[in-house]
C-alpha cells in the first residue's frame, strides 16, 4: 500500500469541491425572526415579574422537541424557578443587555431583572430548527454583573 506525503494529504482535505462550498453565514436574525424570538421570550419575562414563572418557563424549554419528551425534569425545573423567585421575589422589571448572533440560528439574549431581594439574570438561548425558533437553553442566576461570556460556556457568549 502507497502511503500519501502528509502535505498531500492535507491538500487533499483543503480542496473543497464547489457544491459544498459555502458563502458566510448571516450572524443576525432578519425582523420577522427576531419578532419570533421575542414571542417566545416575552411570557417568561412577563411571569417573572408575578413572581410565578414554572408554567412559563415550562412551555418554553418544551417548544424544543426534546425537552418536550422531558415532562418530569422541565417540570422540576419551574419548580426551581419558582423557589428562586420566593426568595428574590418577583421582578420588578427586566432590561435586555446583551445580544449574541453565532449565526442566524442561534441566538442568546441576557436580561437582567431586579427583584426585591437580587439583581438576577436570565440567559435565553434559542435555535432556529426546521419546525421554527425553539429554546435550545433557559439559565438563571443572581449573578447579574457577568455576561454571556461568563457563566460556564453554557450561555454561548
Amino acid at each position: 500500500m502507497k502511503r500519501l506525503p502528509l502535505a498531500m494529504a492535507i491538500a487533499a482535505l483543503a480542496m473543497t469541491p464547489a457544491a459544498y462550498a459555502q458563502g458566510p453565514l448571516p450572524t443576525a436574525p432578519n425582523a420577522a425572526d427576531e419578532a419570533k424570538i421575542d414571542a417566545l421570550i416575552a411570557p417568561v419575562l412577563t411571569a417573572i415579574k408575578t413572581g410565578k414563572a414554572a408554567k412559563a418557563t415550562t412551555a418554553f424549554m418544551t417548544s424544543n422537541p426534546i425537552a418536550a419528551t422531558k415532562v418530569t425534569e422541565m417540570e422540576y425545573f419551574g419548580m426551581q424557578v419558582d423557589s428562586a423567585l420566593s426568595v428574590y421575589g418577583p421582578a420588578s422589571n427586566c432590561q435586555l443587555v446583551e445580544k449574541v448572533s453565532r449565526s442566524s440560528f442561534d441566538q442568546s439574549r441576557l436580561y437582567v431583572c431586579p427583584s426585591p431581594k437580587a439583581v438576577t439574570r436570565w440567559v435565553f438561548r434559542v435555535g432556529n430548527m426546521t419546525g421554527g425558533w425553539a429554546a435550545l437553553l433557559l439559565y438563571f442566576d443572581d449573578k447579574a454583573f457577568k455576561g454571556l461570556d461568563d457563566c460556564g460556556g453554557a450561555c454561548g457568549g
